[in-house]
């Protein structure tokens, strides 16, 4: 009883942390794409000048 209780407990925290790891993903993504651009946005107006 007491082991099957761990698991779920366990199993539980498996669970939410895999859930704050899928809503923190798309942001971590979000902001390297961003820098990227903005990078390469700026590699490009130095050409012009």
């Amino acid at each position: 009883m007491k082991l099957s209780l761990k698991i779920l407990i366990y199993h539980k925290l498996d669970m939410e942390t895999q859930f704050i790891y899928y809503l923190e993903m798309p942001f971590i993504t979000l902001c390297v794409l961003i820098l990227i651009r903005s990078d390469n946005y700026y590699k490009k107006n130095q050409n012009h000048i």
